[in-house]
């Protein structure tokens, strides 16, 4: 498990020695007078953490907090250019390497347990301005693709990869996969991939994902599956199957109706679909609306049929990280119009999102019964008191550890009868 000791000695060294390393190294700072590369970026990093929408005098304020010494709205503000933008880029790549894989306590809920891992991967994009089309590609204009994979067993990042904003998900996803033994994956359509989920299957591993229409479904003997024939005439089905002509990869089949309601809407988003691309849609894709189907290789024994979308959507965690990113920190929000100043802006706050990440872990509140919303909170308001005791190891230690007794004791998610959270869903799977 990740302690004190580890996380503020990696801060350190992350916003010390490989900052000003870096900021030489891609000419950012020439000659230190005022303002250092440790320095701009803690105070960047520590500033939009305080305060989502940080001015530039409340910067400036912040770099005097921090170092000691004193800067104008107007200096800082000139550092905002193309090596900033650069030695930003760079310094989150270091922060990743260091934080990627640190672990918290595991989860408290049973069933998350009697895996090894829980790993959930999706992606992100934040559309950037079109001056930065040349740094960062999007499918139409600029953008940056995040792409994100997270064990929510022990709460670590697994994986945190930057993207041009047109890479399909298929290709930002690292190959291979190299999930534990014992553990889980799941991910969207977005990665469905049949190699993947077969190197998966032979580390001895776990995977759960919904039906790809379109994918060749076969018998246990390998002949071909009528699906909407075996459909026909059950509500729920579980079934041993083989997926592609080539891979041939055996799993389980799971399927089960979606209410009248549910069945509506999805119609309603396919007439849609076929109106937007001016074609029809076929009477298998028609049919399967009616349906939620899933394959997986995760024995009857660990997974029952009727338990498959609880399990599901803790894919969902993701979605709520990516919401809590962009709502609490404005990942994708500026008050500029100085492209080179938006990037360092988006580099920094994703800085503070893993600062703030590895915090989290320390205090547990990776756990899926957490408030990960009051947590912020809680870190944003010491995140200057924390930035004043950076350059002071053991006054850097004394501040983590004030702030992990302020995220003890509370921030628990209240139970819910007629929308149950995630974490009291799992409870029904022990």
């Amino acid at each position: 498990m990740t302690t004190i000791a580890q996380i503020t000695k990696d801060w350190q060294e992350i916003l010390g020695s490989e900052a000003q390393a870096l900021a030489s190294a891609v000419g950012f700072i020439r000659r230190e007078r005022k303002i250092s590369g440790g320095g701009f970026a803690l105070t960047l990093m520590s500033g939009w953490l305080s305060e989502k929408e940080s001015s530039l005098a409340d910067l400036a304020h912040a770099y005097l907090n921090s170092q000691g010494k004193g800067i104008s709205r107007q200096g800082l503000n000139s550092r905002f250019n193309a090596r900033a933008a650069h030695f930003m880029e760079a310094l989150v790549g270091v922060a990743v390497k260091k934080v990627v894989g640190h672990r918290g306590e595991r989860q408290t809920e049973g069933w998350i347990n009697t895996f090894s891992a829980v790993w959930v991967c999706d992606s992100t994009v934040i559309r950037l301005p079109q001056p930065l089309e040349a740094v960062w590609e999007g499918t139409s204009g600029s953008s940056l693709k995040l792409q994100v994979c997270m064990d929510l067993k022990h709460g670590g990042f697994q994986h945190l990869t930057l993207h041009h904003g047109r890479c399909h998900d298929q290709q930002a996803l690292a190959d291979p996969l190299e999930l534990p033994a014992g553990g889980l994956f799941m991910a969207d359509l977005g990665y469905f991939k049949l190699a993947r989920l077969a190197h998966i299957s032979q580390a001895q591993a776990y995977w759960l994902t919904r039906y790809k229409g379109g994918t060749h479904l076969l018998d246990p003997q390998g002949q071909p599956l009528d699906l909407l024939d075996v459909l026909a005439k059950v509500d729920q089905l579980d079934l041993n199957v083989r997926v592609g002509l080539q891979q041939q990869l055996p799993c389980r089949l799971l399927a089960c109706r979606v209410s009248d309601a549910v069945y509506a809407q999805r119609l309603e988003t396919l007439r849609q679909w076929e109106r937007r691309h001016q074609t029809q849609a076929s009477p298998l894709r028609h049919a399967l609306c009616r349906w939620v189907i899933y394959l997986s290789n995760l024995p009857p024994h660990r997974l029952r049929v009727e338990q498959v979308g609880i399990v599901y959507s803790l894919r969902w965690q993701m979605e709520m990280l990516f919401k809590r990113w962009k709502s609490l920190l404005h990942l994708d929000q500026w008050a500029t119009h100085n492209p080179w100043r938006i990037l360092c802006e988006v580099y920094a706050k994703l800085l503070a999102i893993l600062f703030e990440h590895d915090l989290m872990l320390l205090a547990g509140c990776h756990d899926l019964a957490c408030s990960r919303v009051q947590a912020h909170r809680v870190i944003a308001k010491h995140a200057w008191a924390l930035a004043a005791a950076f350059a002071r190891p053991a006054a850097f230690r004394r501040a983590v550890s004030h702030l992990l007794l302020c995220l003890q004791g509370g921030w628990k998610i209240a139970t819910s009868a007629s929308s149950p959270p995630t974490f009291q869903k799992m409870r029904t799977l022990s």
